[in-house]
């Protein structure tokens, strides 16, 4: 199509990188601190469920990933948390168990919905089976002549 790869793609890290050194600029002046210890890896975690839930590419679907486990976290887990202590007189925290949670929801939604709960259009037909095979491409064979004809 003309437009070069190669140079295209290190545009855009090298964007994404600039605002991402930016952004850690405002916040260490907004903290006056930078520590390792701010930074922790399950909300990394939360963050990339969030996009593979709502689907990649999609930001519909990523706003509606978030929302989902947002309500999962500060809602569902906290309210099936009194569950278990009440019916079998069990002392188990929901909250210590949330990145299993989280785990779990991610492998059924890979088995179940690999492309999200609201996927990008693209992203939607390469999950499709048969796109881009046989007579919808007009190429070739009788059946592209027919489909042809009937248009014109």
């Amino acid at each position: 199509m003309g437009v070069p790869l190669v140079k295209t793609k290190l545009l855009a890290y090298g964007t994404g990188a600039a605002f991402g050194g930016i952004s850690g600029v405002f916040l260490a002046s907004l903290l006056n601190t930078v520590n390792a210890d701010q930074f922790q890896f399950f909300f990394s975690i939360f963050i990339l469920a969030m996009v593979i839930l709502g689907g990649l590419g999609s930001i519909e679907g990523v706003l509606v990933g978030a929302a989902v486990l947002v309500y999962i976290n500060f809602k569902f887990i906290p309210d099936v948390n009194d569950k278990p202590r009440e019916w079998f007189n069990l002392d188990l925290d929901m909250s210590e168990l949330s990145a299993a949670i989280y785990g779990f929801l991610l492998v059924m939604m890979m088995i179940l919905r690999p492309q999200g709960l609201i996927p990008e259009r693209r992203r939607e037909l390469e999950m499709a089976e048969h796109v881009g095979t046989g007579a919808t491409t007009g190429v070739g064979g009788p059946e592209t002549t027919d489909v042809f004809e009937a248009r014109a």
